[in-house]
C-alpha cells in the first residue's frame, strides 16, 4: 500500500484518512459506499477511482472492500489494486478499435481453423449489405463464390 500512494515510509500514511487518499470527485461515491457496507453488511469491490499519491499524481484504482469486527468494532479491510497499465492498454485497445472501424478499407478478421469471421468493420458490412451478425455466420469462401474452401485454404497457408 505504501508504494501505491508513493509513500516510502508508514508513517507517511498513518493517521490519514482514507479519504485523503481519494480524488475529490470521488469522496462523496467513497463515503456512500463505505456507509452502505457498515449499515448493510457484505463486501463491496469497484474500479476505476482515482488514488491521489503523496507527490499528487491521480492513479487509477480497483478497491475491495471486506467489513469485519475488530475488537468489538465495526471495521472495513481494504484491498487497492494499481490498474493504470490496465487502464492505458484499454484506452489503446478502443483507439486502435477506432481506426479499425472507421478505415474505408474493407477489413476482415477470421478465425484460421474454422475460417468463420470473427470481426468485420464497417466499411465492408456497408459493402457487402450484412450486418454484423450474419457475418459471424459466414466465412470467406460464402462471399468469394471463386474459391473453394481448398483453394482458399492453399491460399492462406502461407500466412498461417
Amino acid at each position: 500500500a505504501l508504494k501505491l500512494f508513493g509513500a516510502q515510509k508508514p508513517e507517511e500514511v498513518t493517521g490519514k484518512s482514507p479519504l485523503d487518499f481519494f480524488h475529490p470527485d470521488y469522496h462523496l461515491l467513497v463515503k456512500q459506499r463505505i456507509t452502505d457496507m457498515l449499515v448493510k453488511g457484505g463486501s463491496v469491490s469497484f474500479s476505476e477511482e482515482k488514488i491521489i499519491q503523496l507527490n499528487g499524481t491521480v492513479i487509477d484504482v480497483g478497491v475491495a472492500a471486506n467489513p469485519f469486527n475488530y475488537k468489538g468494532k465495526p471495521a472495513i479491510q481494504v484491498i487497492l489494486r494499481d490498474i493504470t497499465e490496465r487502464k492505458k492498454a484499454e484506452q489503446e485497445q478502443f483507439r486502435l478499435l477506432n481506426i479499425l472501424e472507421n478505415s474505408l478499407n474493407e477489413i476482415y478478421i477470421f478465425d484460421s481453423v474454422t475460417l468463420k469471421f470473427e470481426y468485420v468493420n464497417q466499411g465492408a458490412l456497408q459493402n457487402l449489405g450484412y450486418t454484423s451478425d450474419e457475418m459471424k455466420n459466414l466465412d470467406p469462401v460464402d462471399i468469394k463464390p471463386e474459391f473453394t474452401r481448398d483453394t482458399f485454404q492453399q491460399a492462406i497457408e502461407p500466412l498461417i
